[in-house]
């Protein structure tokens, strides 16, 4: 199990972006990407450069216990419509077991309170059969399935879309949590510390 207070979910840094990118192009993690392309230096630098003066996206680094595990985007924030899209990815292939849910658990809290998100989506391949059933777990509904380009994917084009909304967010998470975190009933419900 996981504690909260150990957690940490903040704003993606400049000195995080070496690790980040080392994790982004891994073989593990651009397979499922829908640009799975290597990215270089340069690029990864405008596009963190470009981040700064978004406010349709943001980026976060998950770390426990001091030591970065992953990443969450939120793409295309409506602060009209109150909707965005996310992706994520663990980093480390050795993560301990529940780490990604942990991210997960946070990030989604992030989205509904830090960003006031009324829905968020996700989208994955499918064939990405650990990435539909952390969709699912976490409440979110499959909404659709349909055929996407996605540069060196033809022939594994196939996408699922999911949808969840706050409201469901709010009887999902209370029993999620006590699942993954020790310490959910000593930290007020919606605060790390």
């Amino acid at each position: 199990m996981f504690r909260i207070t150990d957690t940490d979910l903040r704003l993606l840094e400049f000195n995080d972006l070496e690790q980040v990118l080392l994790w982004r192009n891994s073989e593990r993690i651009r397979n499922s990407m829908f640009t799975s392309r290597l990215i270089g230096w340069e690029e990864h630098v405008a596009w963190f450069n470009q981040l700064q003066h978004r406010k349709d996206q943001a980026v976060l680094l998950f770390s426990y216990q001091g030591v970065s595990m992953g990443v969450i985007n939120y793409i295309k924030i409506n602060r009209l419509k109150y909707n965005c899209e996310w992706g994520f990815y663990i980093g480390p292939e050795d993560a301990a077991p529940g780490s990604g849910t942990a991210m997960g658990l946070l990030g989604l809290d992030y989205a509904f309170k830090n960003l006031a998100m009324n829905t968020i989506r996700g989208q994955c391949f499918t064939i990405n059969t650990a990435s539909i059933r952390y969709h699912l777990k976490l409440g979110f509904v499959l909404q659709k399935k349909m055929t996407l380009q996605a540069d060196n994917h033809a022939t594994n084009s196939l996408v699922y879309f999911f949808e969840l909304t706050k409201e469901t967010w709010e009887e999902k998470r209370a029993s999620l949590y006590p699942h993954i975190f020790a310490d959910y009933e000593k930290v007020a419900v919606g605060e790390k510390k």
